[in-house]
């Protein structure tokens, strides 16, 4: 569908994804689901990482490949490798 400049299917699950991510950070979505999120903690020591205007989520390891296809370690790792 190149002549209607749809976005692809994938960019447009992606893009979903991080909108409800941001709601949750954000404390605008539900309270169950925005529970499931935690935050790196902050450390004193000065890394690239530090910076307080990025929000990092821990990421959970998985040894499963399903349980790394899921929506909250999928999109949270999408959210850590977006730009600043």
């Amino acid at each position: 569908m190149e002549f209607l400049r749809w976005d692809r299917l994938g960019d447009r699950r992606i893009v979903a994804k991080l909108s409800l991510f941001y709601k949750m950070l954000r404390n605008l979505a539900p309270k169950y689901l925005c529970d499931l999120i935690t935050m790196v903690s902050s450390t004193n020591c000065l890394t690239r990482n530090s910076d307080p205007s990025r929000l990092n989520v821990n990421t959970i390891k998985c040894r499963l490949s399903y349980s790394q296809k899921s929506f909250i370690n999928n999109t949270s790792a999408l959210w850590n490798k977006l730009p600043i």
